[in-house]
């Protein structure tokens, strides 16, 4: 069973974009706490600041989930969808495990990944139509967290950050592998996409601890207004 129980959220995720050191796109350690570290991203506007235990991890490992969110669970890179590669930028890629592991299995314990659906993929209508792109956030969170052996967690939710509207959804679970073999190990995953600058962002967050995963919930996110707000404000108890 999972363990954990309400994590709170960590006073150095109150970091804000004035201690990010990269202002192109990267990560960087707040000074003075060693509790977070910051991905900026100077087009988006974006800073983001989360656990600081989680280390860069290899992209190739977080291709699959971009493609799941865009395409569904059962899309395979041989599959008739000749963009699956292209559709989605992974822009941060961090694990718990340490550089050079993947982000999924029971040995990175918990992982970040950050993807910049590209336009192209999207319906143009998206970013002028306040519906189709309610339609389109909630189809790229739903996909994201289903997966054979997971579970949803309570009801998707809208809610606003500096303004945009962002989607979230949850799942938990004991996943079953290309192999239909069903780990040991539990999980929770989350998904939450927004539409920022004519991009749609999307993070894929997962744990195998319940405190571990609260405290990637309660990662900061700025859309260029200098008031860091959580990625998600709620917790989830056992």
């Amino acid at each position: 069973m999972l363990r954990g129980a309400i994590a709170g959220i960590l006073a150095g995720l109150m970091a804000t974009a004035a201690h990010a050191q990269s202002a192109g796109g990267g990560t960087a350690p707040v000074a003075g706490t060693g509790a977070v570290e910051i991905y900026t991203n100077a087009e988006l506007h974006l800073t983001f600041a989360y656990p600081g235990e989680l280390k860069p991890v290899a992209v190739t490992s977080l291709v699959s989930e971009g493609r799941r969110m865009i395409f569904g669970e059962d899309t395979s890179p041989d599959s008739n969808h000749k963009d699956t590669t292209t559709c989605s930028k992974v822009l941060l890629a961090v694990g718990s495990g340490g550089a050079g592991s993947t982000a999924s299995g029971t040995a990175a314990g918990a992982s970040i990944a950050l993807f910049d659906v590209d336009a192209r993929c999207v319906p143009a209508k998206a970013f002028h139509n306040k519906k189709a792109m309610d339609q389109l956030l909630a189809s790229l969170t739903r996909q994201g967290t289903t997966l054979l052996g997971m579970m949803p967690i309570e009801e998707p939710a809208f809610y606003e950050i500096a303004g945009h509207r962002v989607r979230f959804a949850a799942a938990q679970g004991t996943p079953v592998s290309k192999s239909d073999v069903q780990t040991s190990q539990g999980e929770l995953l989350a998904a939450v996409a927004t539409a920022v600058e004519g991009h749609v962002l999307a993070w894929m967050l997962k744990a195998d601890d319940l405190a571990m995963f609260n405290r990637l919930l309660a990662s900061r996110v700025d859309l260029g207004t200098g008031k860091p707000e959580p990625l998600f404000g709620g917790q989830f108890q056992e």
